[in-house]
């Protein structure tokens, strides 16, 4: 992120809740400012006051206890880093299927179709081995993947 960082002040106002609940969601590890400054001060980005709002979320409008919002969002980071890596290796992927269409092969990628990364497969696999998705329905494509497909043109 490259806009501007919020003051500690600032952060606390726009979420609603004080300095001090703050500073200690941060001792607990539920929140970790995205920079300080030169002279210490913390300073948040906008995705740590969208972090803030979750927290806030799950503990007031659901009920959850501070332990149970740590475990949450350890799964949703989790989930988060897997995705990332998904689509990096997706793209990665991708791009070395356009290199090969360029110089005129056709190339069938293990665990999908023409083109394909196989990612999926490979994190199927990882569903324990009998054939199950690992998120989702079976046989049918998770919302992402729909989404993305439908931005792709790829129906």
């Amino acid at each position: 992120m490259t806009g501007r960082r919020l003051r500690i002040g600032e952060a606390a106002a726009r979420a609603a809740v004080s300095v001090r609940t703050l500073r200690y969601y941060e001792e607990l590890g539920l929140l970790t400012p995205s920079a300080h400054s030169p002279g210490g001060a913390r300073r948040y980005a906008e995705e740590d006051v969208a972090r803030l709002a979750r927290i806030r979320e799950l503990k007031d409008l659901l009920g959850f206890n501070l332990d149970e919002v740590r475990t949450v969002l350890t799964a949703e980071d989790r989930l988060g880093d897997l995705r990332a890596a998904y689509h990096a290796e997706d793209d990665l992927a991708a791009q070395g299927a356009d290199r090969r269409r360029g110089a005129g092969h056709q190339h069938q990628a293990p665990g999908g179709g023409p083109g394909q990364a196989g990612a999926a497969g490979r994190l199927q696999g990882r569903a324990g081995g009998q054939g199950r998705p690992l998120f989702g329905v079976p046989g049918r494509p998770a919302a992402s993947e729909r989404r993305r497909r439908a931005r792709l043109g790829l129906g």
